[in-house]
């Protein structure tokens, strides 16, 4: 709730807050007030064995000068890749 009452305009609120509603969170991937781009949040959960990858997420993504966030598109994004690289060897 912390993020409501931080927010500046009262469009952002109302997205924000039917989003909420609907048990979905989205967010403005800008700051521009008249962009309408959203995006989502998503929880990821570490289990309690692997709580060490939580700081290895954060030394990793300060390495390469990212967020957290973008780190995580990233490595989806390589992984993505080497998926579809991978398929098309096989299919060959």
């Amino acid at each position: 709730m912390k993020i409501l009452h931080e927010l500046m305009h009262k469009h952002e609120f109302m997205l924000i807050h039917r989003s909420i509603k609907e048990n979905k969170m989205n967010t403005h991937t800008r700051r521009n007030n008249t962009d309408t781009d959203l995006g989502k949040c998503i929880c990821v959960s570490f289990p309690y064995h692997e709580l060490d990858l939580i700081e290895d997420l954060n030394k990793l993504a300060r390495q390469s000068y990212q967020s957290k966030s973008q780190y995580l598109r990233q490595l989806v994004r390589k992984d993505k890749y080497n998926n579809q690289q991978s398929a098309s060897h096989l299919s060959r």
